[in-house]
């Protein structure tokens, strides 16, 4: 199974076309990363599929069929990043004083780091140690970092949006689909498979200017 867009460097070997030939097939998981490795390595479709990824079990009926999910959510809003630091994080914090100044008291909380790719603590810090310094620094944003899933979901719980300005080519985003679940609205890029993992339940956004993200993530307009 192939998790990565085809511009990365260890998939360069595909331009061989005996290194295709070796495959016996090609398990993807989004329709947009089919098509894509298709253009690029002129990958047939008869010998390729999608095997989409799915939640964890813990994020599985967090909320019972009964109960209202947005009297869960927290008043003035919580906003939520989930990611990795390098996939949007330092565009939310440059549009989230706008945010915040639209509607007043709203929180955003920030799980990442890079110990989901087993990164080091000093290599984390070297290159991703002034954005976490900026989460602090910055009024209304908790950094907390990463933590373990069961955290996750009782964290998310009350979580009103994720805001989520990717700039990354996802081909697909668990953590887009671990928001769905949990009741959160999402506000994200309309960029790579974004579009389709959120599958019209999402404001999706063009990253062409932040002001964009920052207009669509007000609270009375996504309400």
């Amino acid at each position: 199974m192939i998790h990565n867009e085809p511009g990365f460097v260890f998939l360069q070997d595909f331009n061989n076309q005996g290194e295709i030939n070796a495959c016996d097939a090609f398990v993807f998981v989004s329709d947009w990363q089919r098509e894509q490795f298709h253009r690029r390595f002129g990958i047939d479709f008869n010998r390729s599929c999608v095997l989409r990824n799915a939640i964890a079990p813990c994020f599985a009926n967090i909320f019972a069929d009964n109960i209202s999910i947005l009297s869960h959510k927290s008043r003035p809003p919580v906003l939520v990043y989930t990611s990795t630091p390098f996939r949007g994080l330092d565009i939310l914090l440059k549009v989230f004083p706008e945010i915040r100044q639209a509607v007043p008291g709203t929180r955003l909380k920030v799980f990442s780091s890079m110990k989901v790719h087993q990164i080091d603590d000093n290599d984390n810090k070297l290159f991703f140690g002034q954005l976490y310094r900026q989460c602090q620094e910055t009024e209304g944003v908790e950094y907390v970092g990463s933590v373990p899933q069961p955290e996750l979901v009782r964290q998310l719980r009350s979580v009103a949006v994720l805001a989520y300005p990717n700039t990354y080519l996802e081909t697909s985003s668990i953590a887009v689909m671990e928001a769905m679940a949990s009741g959160c609205r999402i506000v994200t890029s309309e960029l790579a498979a974004l579009p389709e993992t959120t599958a019209g339940f999402a404001r999706l956004v063009s990253m062409s200017g932040v002001e964009n993200f920052a207009s669509i993530t007000n609270w009375k307009r996504a309400g």
